[in-house]
């Protein structure tokens, strides 16, 4: 598989890992969007990271708009990965990521696509203050 995939086995989908990511984790945002994260419980599949998108049905009303921005999400996540996995990876930890966007309309892919980088390059900084 390409390391530029975004396999079934990456996104976060069990219920108890969901709860716990919303109510016990850490959090940090930019503008339109926010980062949870929390440490995983094990590594399964060589899967460092553990992905979920939302997008509030309280923001964006429409469904067409909302699925648009979450399919923008994992297309930008999907090519920003590869150094979150890296730095999980040379922990032998496992992360467990939410990004929610939290704009209240439509926004373009550059937009996103900037944010989204400078929250993602941000993880490993957040994670090794914060297990000091």
């Amino acid at each position: 598989m390409s390391e530029y995939s975004f396999k079934k086995a990456e996104r976060l989908n069990s219920k108890k890992a969901i709860n716990e990511l919303f109510s016990s984790s850490n959090s940090y945002g930019k503008s339109t969007l926010r980062i949870l994260w929390k440490e995983g419980d094990k590594i399964e599949d060589d899967i460092y990271c553990k992905v979920l998108i939302a997008v509030p049905k309280r923001k964006i009303k429409k469904a067409v708009d909302r699925n648009r921005i979450k399919r923008m999400l994992k297309e930008i996540y999907r090519k920003n990965k590869s150094t979150i996995n890296a730095f999980f990876e040379e922990k032998n930890k496992q992360c467990h990521l939410g990004i929610l966007f939290m704009g209240n309309s439509v926004t373009t892919y550059e937009s996103l696509d900037r944010n989204l980088k400078l929250l993602l390059d941000k993880l490993p900084i957040e994670y090794e203050r914060l297990s000091q």
